[in-house]
């Protein structure tokens, strides 16, 4: 393969900057417009992107730009390039990303041939995870192929989000119009159907056949068009290692409802493992790396443009000359975020965490509505609110939809999509899909399976297994391969005729179901239980324990009393949150439990004799937060506290950390204040939004977090808050 610079010089009639971003050379170019090789004014590279002025006079144009930053916004810089600034309202609309070295998984095999298959399993998990964390945002790629993953040391980066679609949003394309590159679109994109996730892994499989073989499964064999290819034949394999067929037959399903989602892949090919990703790449994708690296001297930047992150301006500039690298400093710029585009035209954008070494802050954040810039302390204004009746259930957010008391809601402007009555509908979400039940009240018939909240149908062929014709089960937990269930039985003796089944989605039968031990109120009903699915095992509380199934066999592992066995609530422990090593749940204590064993590792009682009790713990990044009027951090392996967060607030309910902020959000009812967000590196409230704002003097029942959208709903609205 010819190997080319892949930085050009700049053309004559090249404006000398763009945005306050000094030009330095050329990465690509094409009938959209002109990525180049830029600097900021505090040193750092970037890759700026920039848009014909007469296409942003098209309809819907600006609207694409702008979720083409969402999109790169919505992932992170594990996987794509951090976005550094962005103007979409310009005369020529631009965007300024992370420069990150490494070629296109498309010029690597072009290197070298096929990857080993080591290599495309960490790819698949890489880009698996990435596809994850975009569909939890609400967004679709619709164009995933060798030429937008680019390959660094330190793993794959997905790029180029030009025709990236919200979930559930209206078209920004042609009505009917096909779009995405032919070879690696999905079949329903082919018919000018709906592309969802699953047309994402559908083009993940294509990718990574690309990637195991040195040719795609539907390149246009024997001159046939690749597009009746997609819709109509079988995959091309030959070449493909046996380790990678069955899971790439299976990305490659002609429907969509039997691809595997992201998250199950990520789990079947990983865990990536960054800091080991070089050591698979071939020999001849990490010299071209390094003679991407050794072009900088020469591309027409000023001296003192470092390889790495630029410094800002009160940081020490002493390692930002490049010269003569190593091949260790080559793997270690890259991982550092030097920056990447390695294709003609083709950018990668991303979320991060906001910082832009001293240059100015980003703008043009996407079509959230009222978040944009703001001053520091300031919250973001809502973006819609919609009155419920009797909500009591936590919003269920998947789809670009939130499921809330019997509507579904569009996440983008609050609009009704469907209407059903709450009791005739149970779902739960699992990996950014709804699955559960569906009464059609007119036929009386149910339906189990997996469920589009765009819809409010069962996706595929329904099931609706004998052995529930008589009874009103709970759905409880999901884990994409089945559905799991609690019946709680009738109004009878003390522990009898409660069970817990697990309902096969491809079968469409029951797996398993299993008596459990129930023990009843003074009321005679059955309490309720939660569950939550914790790799093999289902991991359940009722209102006085803990207990753990196999999720396969339905086989008991262990049981744990928490509580005393006479107390008479219906109401069971907190739902179980889970961590790789432990099961958490709360009540008037926080308890945590070995997954393996079932014994109690730490509890962590409340802080003040006047508190109610504990809500609903949270784990991520290695930290569970607490909440009982005050905001704890906490080691999650020994209970141990961590910090406190200093507010006069009673604070009563929390929702997951923002991933790509760093910033908690907690629910308070006092002083008019309605939510707080917490940064939690700095363990300081950065901004707090008014009750008067969500239209709920008693504050939050609850919060919920998905999407770059915070859900506030108590039991008479919800209210959704754009993130920033």
């Amino acid at each position: 393969m010819p190997v080319t610079s892949s930085i050009l010089p700049l053309l004559p009639d090249d404006p000398a900057s763009v945005g306050g971003f000094t030009l330095a050379g050329r990465l690509g170019g094409g009938g959209m417009g002109t990525v180049y090789l830029a600097r900021s004014a505090g040193g750092r590279l970037v890759a700026l992107k920039t848009i014909r002025p007469e296409l942003a006079g098209e309809p819907g144009f600006r609207d694409r730009f702008r979720l083409e930053a969402e999109a790169a916004r919505s992932l992170g810089p594990l996987h794509t390039a951090e976005v550094v600034d962005a103007d979409p309202d310009a005369a020529q609309p631009w965007l300024a990303t992370a420069y990150v070295i490494g070629p296109s998984l498309r010029e690597a095999v072009g290197l070298g041939g096929p990857l080993p298959e080591e290599t495309v399993r960490s790819v698949g998990a890489a880009l698996a995870e990435a596809l994850r964390a975009l569909h939890r945002s609400g967004l679709v790629h619709r164009d995933l192929k060798p030429s937008n993953v680019l390959l660094t040391p330190a793993g794959p980066r997905l790029i180029d989000f030009g025709i990236a679609r919200a979930l559930g949003a209206r078209r920004l394309t042609s009505t009917g119009g096909v779009i995405g590159t032919p070879a690696y679109m999905s079949p329903e994109q082919v018919r000018g159907e709906e592309h969802g996730p699953e047309g994402d892994v559908f083009a993940l499989g294509s990718v990574l056949v690309f990637a195991a073989s040195g040719h795609g499964p539907f390149d246009g064999r024997d001159g046939q068009d690749p597009m009746i290819l997609v819709r109509d034949a079988e995959p091309e394999l030959a070449g493909l290692p046996a380790g990678l067929r069955d899971d790439l037959v299976a990305c490659l399903h002609k429907s969509p409802e039997h691809r595997p989602a992201p998250g199950q892949l990520a789990r079947m090919w990983g865990p990536f493992d960054a800091a080991a990703f070089a050591d698979t790449l071939p020999g001849p994708v990490l010299a071209d790396i390094t003679r991407r690296i050794s072009e900088l001297p020469t591309a027409g930047l000023p001296a003192d443009a470092g390889v790495a992150a630029g410094p800002g301006p009160d940081t020490p500039a002493a390692a930002a000359r490049p010269g003569p690298l190593s091949r260790r400093a080559v793997l270690m710029g890259a991982v550092g975020g030097v920056l990447a585009v390695g294709t003609a035209g083709t950018l990668l954008a991303v979320g991060g965490s906001g910082d832009s070494g001293g240059d100015k802050p980003a703008r043009g954040r996407g079509p959230s509505k009222g978040s944009g810039s703001r001053p520091p302390g300031t919250a973001p204004r809502p973006r819609w609110t919609v009155p419920l009746r009797d909500a009591y259930h936590a919003p269920l957010p998947a789809d670009g939809v939130v499921y809330a008391s019997g509507v579904a809601l569009s996440a983008e402007d609050g609009s009704e999509l469907w209407r059903n009555d709450e009791s005739s509908v149970e779902l739960v979400v699992f990996d950014g899909r709804a699955y559960g039940m569906v009464h059609d009240p007119e036929t009386f018939e149910r339906s189990f399976g997996r469920v589009d909240l765009r819809t409010g149908e069962v996706v595929g062929p329904a099931g609706n297994p004998a052995e529930l014709d008589d009874a009103l089960p709970d759905v409880i937990a999901a884990d994409g391969s089945a559905i799991y269930l609690h019946i709680r039985g009738e109004a009878a003796a003390s522990r009898t005729g409660s069970r817990l089944l697990a309902y096969d989605v491809a079968a469409r039968r029951i797996r398993w179901s299993r008596a459990i031990e129930a023990r009843r109120g003074e009321s005679g009903a059955a309490p309720f239980v939660s569950a939550v699915v914790a790799g093999e095992r289902l991991v359940c509380t009722d209102p006085e324990r803990m207990f753990a199934l196999d999720r396969r066999s339905g086989e008991p592992l262990w049981s744990r009393q928490l509580l005393p066995r006479d107390r008479d609530a219906l109401d069971s422990l907190s739902r179980p949150v889970v961590s790789r090593t432990h099961a958490y749940t709360a009540d008037s204590s926080i308890w945590a439990v070995d997954l393996a064993s079932g014994e109690v590792a730490w509890e962590l009682e409340a802080g003040s004799p006047l508190a109610t009790g504990f809500a609903e713990p949270v784990v991520a990044d290695g930290v569970l937060y607490a909440v009982d009027e005050e905001l704890t951090a906490h080691d999650p392996l020994t209970g141990r506290k961590l910090w406190t967060l200093r507010s006069d607030l009673y604070l009563s309910t929390i929702a997951q950390p923002d991933v790509f902020t760093g910033r908690l959000y907690v629910g308070t009812v006092e002083d008019g204040v309605a939510v707080i967000a917490v940064d939690v590196a700095q363990q300081k409230t950065v901004w707090s939004l008014s009750a008067q704002a969500i239209g709920s003097e008693g504050g939050p029942s609850g919060l919920v977090q998905a999407g770059r959208l915070l859900y506030a709903h108590d039991d008479q609205r919800i209210t959704a808050v754009p993130l920033d």
